[in-house]
Order: C-alpha cells, then structure tokens, then sequence
C-alpha cells in the first residue's frame, strides 16, 4: 500500500503552514484511518469494475524509503486479481479502462512534446540574451503541461457523467464526484495560465463539492409564497447564497421568477434597484471574463451608493418598515458584490465558501492575492481539526482535506488523497506536478539544477513511485497491460538507463503469464518484445500461442508457432527445444497416429492443402520436414482411395515409412497392417514385395522390447476397436478384410499365413 511521509509542522496545528511537508518518516495510509464502516471496500474476486482491482492488498515500500535509498519497485504479479480482470463486461470497466488509456496517451504526447521543445532550445543560437517576458518556450512548455492536465480532468468528466454507466453504484458515484473535485480545484491552483478565469474555475470546484443552495431552500422560497421577493429568506439567503457561490445565471433567474415587477409603480426606486441588480448579475461574467472586471466594480460600487439614496413612497408603516428590511439586505448583497470583507464573511458559511467570495468580487485578475484569500477564508471559517489529524469518517472528509492541501501546497499529501480516490489519476497527475516544479520543495537538493546529466537521469522522483506502482496494478489488469508495458517501456518517461533495464526484466518476467485473446494481442506482445530485444520472451511467447493454437486444434498455427519458438542460433541463450518436441508430438501422436488408426487422411483441410501443396504460402522447412511422413501416407490412402492399378507402388510407399530412421516403433503394427489387403485372393504383388514384407515382419519381431510392442499393441487395439464407431468404413480400410484377430500378435500369424499362401500361389504360377 501507499505510505506518505506525515507533515513537519507541529501536531494539533488545524491552520494552514508556510512550511512544506517534508519527506521525513513513514505514516498510516488514508486507507487505514477512514472508517471500515463508511469506506467502500471491493474485492478483486467479485468483478463488480475495473477501478476495485486497484484496491489491492499489494505490499510497496514507502515512498520516503524508496527516495532515499537504492532499492527499486519490484513488480509483484497478483494471479487470481490478473484472471478475474479477464473477466470485465459492464458499461464502468468500458469507460474506465477508456480513461486510463487517454491519460496515458495524453501523458505520452505530452512527454513528446516537451521533448521536442527541449531539442528545439539546443539549436537556438549561443549567447542570445532574451527578457524575462520573452521565453516563449517555457511558457509553451506550461501551456502544454495545463492542456494535458485539462485533458485528463475533462475526459474524467466525461467518461463517468452518465450514471446508468455507474451502475447506480453510490460508492462509484461518489469516488469519481469527489476525484473530479479534487482535479478541478488543483486545475484552478496549478494548471491554470489564464488569470481571468481562476474565480470561474473556483466556482466549479466550491459549487461540486457543496452544492448551494439547497432544492429545499429554493422550494420553500419560490413556490409557498405568492411574492417570492418579499420571502423572509429570499434576499439575505436564497440570493446572498446564489451571488457569493459565483451562480449569476440561477440568480438571474430567481430574480425573473420573484414576481418583484408589482413594485413597479408603487415603489419605483425599489423596482428599479432590483432591475438595475439583475442587469449588474448578467454582466458579470461577460466583463470579467474581458479584463473588464475594474469597470464592473465601479458599477457596482454606484449602484450601492444609489440604493442609500432610495426614498421608500409608501405611506404605510408595516409596507414602510419591510421595503426599508429589503433595501437593507440589498443593501447587504451590494456590499457583498463591491467586495466588502465583513460583509462576504457574514454570509458565507464554509472557509470554501468564503474563499470563493472573495475571489469574485475582490481583486481577480491578480494570481498573488488567491492564497491571502484563502488564508482569510481558514481564520473566519476554520475547517474541522480532525482534517487536519487524517481522521476521516468518508469520502467527503477526505476530499476536504484534500482541497485543503492543495490550497495549502502540500501536493504531497494533496496526491494522499488522490490516491486514495484513484491511484491511476495519481500516478498522471504526479507526473504533471513535478514537470510544473510543485514537487521540488520535497527534495533535499534541487533536481532540476543538477549539474551532472547522468545523475539527474537516474535520480528518483516521487513522480517515478507514483507512475511505477500504477504500471505495476495495469499489469495486473488484463485490459490495461498495454499501458503498463507502455509506461515501463517508454523512454521519453524513463530516461534514467538503470530503470530502463529494470523495467524491461521486469517486461519479460511479466509476458509468459500475459493471456492472449486473440492474434492481435500476440502481434503487440511481439512488436514490444522485438522493441525491446526481448528475443527469449518472445520464443516463450511463441511457445504459448503454440499451446493455446494446439488446445483450439489450430494444428498448422501450432506447428508454426512452435517453429518460430525454436532458436537454433541460440541468440536468445538457449536452445528453446521445447518448441521442436511439440513440433513432434503434433506431427506423430495426433497428425499421424489419427491418420493411421483411423486408415484415412485426418480431417484438417489447411493441413491437408499444405500436404498436397495447395497453398501459395511459403511453408517453413522443419514443418515440411516433420510432415513430410504423414504426406506420404495420406498419398497412400489418397491413392487406394482413386483406385491406383499399381500395387508395387502403393506398397513401396509403406516399405519407406517401415525403413524411416525415425519412425517410432509403436506405428509398426498398424503400418504393417496395411499389407492385409493386399494379400487377399489373387494378389498382384511381384514376388519381391512379398519377401520385402516377410523382411519387414522379421525387422519388427526381432527389433522390438517390451515397451514398444506394448505401445503398438494398444495402437492396434484402439484401431480395432474404433472401426465399430465409425459410420462407415473405407473400401480400401484393411479392417474390412477378413476376420480381423483382436490383438497383434494375431495378425502377425494371419500375415503369414497370407504370405505363405501368396508365395506358394506364385511358385505355382
């Protein structure tokens, strides 16, 4: 499991530090202090998505030892978690598996990218002085790092924002809200070039994480009273909620619908502030947004100097007293909107809150007043202290926190957080962390002005535990091993040579356990292991598609699977001579053997074509060398089967399988069956065939042990004996024969016997 270093300030400090946590000693992880009883939990053998498997019981080293010591991440594969992931059909494991897949090409052509740019800048000319607003180049690298993290934050967005996708799933819901919380709220702090549109981004993420106001507060105000404007909570609640919560269309549109229109006549100044603010709502964004914010300020700003002029008409105390209540808590909202410290706070009820208030409507458009804002939100609204402890009782806790640290600019606790909600988000969003600097207060030394290139490529960076630990899980998901392999094996991200090696052992000790589906997935398990000069782990590859083709009774993509495995040259170190046993086994015990008991050519067309070299494609050597007994049997039944009047030929066809170095000796029997019908009646074989015959009879007798007469026996009992299962027999089949004796021994009698009387007919002749 992950393991943050804890803080370096002070314990029960609940307010925000200057310091940055140091990386300093081990901690419990988020998932131990969140409550069993409110945590979702999921277990790897009940599929319910992807992202569960993620959620395992995998024991890292910590990220502190890690740092500050020798030892490298060792890949640990999790069996029965890599084969329940075979498994994954739901609409949540599609998407999510889409997510991590964008995020990783995201990340690729973002590490391309720079790395262009960084080739870019060698060229430029030596000496050129440039002025600190002239460095184009690194503010593109900045804009590429916020595009990518925008990429990220947006495809989550998208990916999970059907919830028939979520399955209906309260955790899930909840895990990727929270998640996409905590990317807005880093968008808004980290990733963000555009100055003017940093509150619009703090609207986002305040608005998620505590929607306001509430349905029921809206409910009651709208609909149970007639005059929604003269509601007790309408102005100093309903709208003071919408106006500091940054929600200018809702507040545009509550006004709309306030019926405030009846005033017009009997209380005109009254009617024409409202209309005035409903005007000054609208074009908030519209200005802001233009740099035009200084001048929106000044509008507001009169139109709270003009409602302190407004004459109430009405001589009606009652009216007189409430019109008097409502100009006042207008009077209130102008405050808020004019940026009025006292005024924000009083109204706002959470520290996210108020820190949203005063970044709308006090100075915008200055990147180093957001974290005073944020400071005074913490001191008027302090968030609870057991955020600060770690404590959390669910998922909305552990955001909060999460928000906090962000805020604060401790990332790393930050990326705690973020790890608990999704490790594969942490590993992406670690990365774009550390290529912005946000990550370089960790180290003891800076990284980035290391003198010696080679021991910058080979320093570690908590990015690096991050991203490895994520390609660890993917390897370990079988949909997401393309980009585990991919992050190990990407040398744009792996610069350092050291880790580059590891991760390529740590490949080829991963391949032989990869399931492939199907031939795509063999083609790009292949391609990676050619990359990577993997040439053992690919003949091992190739002796698994060689098992997998055999067991689906693909005999010919066998046969050359376990070609491609055998390695004569030894380049890979070793023979792989496991690939030319299958070879054999395949051609004799099944290709062979099936043909010879059953007295006819095996029922396999792509075989049987190549056989009769009836395919255009080259065909590799030692298969054609290995089939090549088969062939000349199947030429002997092919040729019984057409009638061929030569019987010396037919016969010289099994004399050369009898006198085959290599044949194995358990086909003999059944080989020298074959004869049988060619020693019934008058038979047409020369003289010389038939002494050929009694020779090869005599060979087998004298030849044979214990254990290969054992085996031809039960070959010939199993031919025998499978002649009544079959429908129908071939006219040329030698079972058909006579009366066939039930063992070998047997029919070596009744051979004899034929042969006596054929050689006695032709003396005669």
């Amino acid at each position: 499991m992950l393991e943050i270093p804890v803080e370096g300030e002070e314990d029960g400090d609940s307010t925000t530090s200057s310091e940055t946590e140091g990386i300093v000693s081990d901690s419990p992880t988020t998932s131990d202090k969140i409550s069993h009883g409110q945590q979702p939990q999921s277990n790897p053998s009940s599929n319910t998505s992807l992202s569960s498997y993620f959620s395992s019981n995998t024991e890292y080293v910590t990220l502190p030892h890690w740092l500050n010591s020798d030892e490298a991440l060792s890949f640990q594969f999790d069996q029965e978690r890599y084969h329940s992931s075979l498994q994954y059909e739901t609409a949540l494991d599609r998407k999510y598996v889409e997510y991590i897949e964008s995020n990783f090409q995201t990340i690729q052509g973002l590490a391309e990218n720079l790395k262009l740019i960084d080739e870019e800048s060698l060229l430029q000319p030596i000496g050129v002085i440039t002025s600190h607003n002239e460095r184009p180049q690194q503010q593109s690298k900045s804009q590429l790092i916020d595009d990518a993290f925008a990429s990220i934050a947006d495809h989550l967005n998208s990916c999970f924002a059907e919830e028939s996708v979520l399955n209906n799933s309260e955790a899930l819901v909840g895990k990727f809200n929270y998640l996409s919380i905590s990317l807005e709220c880093l968008r808004a702090t980290c990733f963000s070039s555009d100055v003017r549109r940093l509150p619009e981004l703090i609207v986002q993420w305040v608005n998620k994480f505590d929607p306001q106001p509430s349905p029921e507060l809206i409910d009651e105000v709208m609909t149970s009273t007639p005059q929604c404007y003269a509601h007790p909570l309408f102005w100093n609640t309903l709208m003071s909620k919408t106006i500091c919560r940054g929600l200018f269309d809702q507040s545009c549109n509550i006004l709309e619908h306030s019926k405030y229109n009846e005033l017009e006549g009997d209380e005109n100044g009254l009617y024409q502030a409202i209309s005035n603010l409903q005007t000054l709502l609208s074009s908030y964004t519209p200005m802001a947004l233009k740099g035009q914010f200084p001048q929106w300020k000044l509008l507001a700003c009169k139109f709270r100097d003009e409602l302190a002029l407004i004459e109430i008409a009405t001589g009606d105390q009652t009216k007189r007293d409430f019109y008097q209540i409502m100009r006042s808590q207008i009077y209130d909202i102008a405050c808020i909107l004019t940026g009025f410290s006292q005024t924000i706070a009083n109204y706002c009820d959470t520290w996210c809150e108020l820190y949203l208030a005063y970044s709308l409507y006090q100075i915008r458009d200055d990147a180093s007043v957001y974290q005073e804002y944020f400071q005074q939100a913490i001191k008027e609204k302090p968030p609870a202290s057991y955020l600060e402890k770690g404590e959390f009782a669910d998922y909305d806790e552990l955001t909060e926190s999460c928000l906090l640290k962000i805020l604060e600019g401790r990332f790393l606790k930050a990326l705690e957080g973020i790890f608990e909600l999704d490790p594969a988000t942490a590993a992406y969003i670690s990365l774009l962390l550390e290529l912005k600097g946000y990550l370089n207060p960790y180290y003891s030394t800076d990284i980035h002005k290391n003198s010696n290139l080679m021991e910058l490529l080979d320093k570690k960076k908590i990015s690096d535990y991050f991203l490895l630990i994520h390609a660890y899980n993917c390897l370990n998901v079988h949909p997401l091993v393309p980009v585990g392999v991919g992050l190990l094996s990407d040398k744009v991200l792996n610069q350092s040579l050291n880790a580059l090696e590891r991760n390529r052992q740590t490949i080829a000790q991963f391949f032989p356990k990869y399931e492939v589906k199907d031939d795509s997935d063999q083609e790009w398990a292949l391609t990676v292991c050619a990359d990577l000069h993997l040439i053992s782990t690919a003949k091992d590859m190739f002796y698994q598609a060689g098992l997998r083709a055999f067991h689906q009774n693909y005999l010919y993509e066998a046969l050359q699977n376990f070609v491609d495995c055998y390695d004569p040259d030894k380049t890979s170190g070793s023979y792989h001579k496991e690939g030319l046993e299958q070879i054999r086994y395949i051609v004799w015990d099944v290709i062979f053997a099936d043909c010879i008991v059953c007295n006819k050519p095996i029922e396999d067309e792509l075989i049987n074509d190549i056989v009769d070299q009836k395919v255009d494609s080259e065909i590799h050597p030692i298969i054609q060398q290995c089939i090549s007994p088969y062939a000349v049997l199947k030429e002997f039944f092919d040729s019984l089967k057409i009638g061929n009047s030569n019987p010396s030929l037919l016969v010289s066809r099994i004399f050369h399988l009898l006198n085959f170095k290599y044949l194995p000796e358990k086909f003999k029997p059944l080989l020298l069956c074959q004869f049988l019908p060619f020693l019934e009646g008058a038979s047409k074989l020369r003289q010389s065939d038939l002494f050929k015959i009694i020779e090869l009879i005599e060979d087998y007798e004298d030849d044979r042990n214990v254990q290969t007469k054992k085996e031809g026996d039960e070959l010939y009992a199993v031919s025998v004996n499978h002649k009544e299962e079959e429908e129908q027999l071939e006219p040329y089949d030698w079972r058909r024969t006579s009366t066939i004796p039930t063992t070998f021994n047997e029919m070596i009698k009744l051979l004899r016997q034929k042969l006596t009387i054929q050689l006695g007919q032709k003396f005669i002749d």
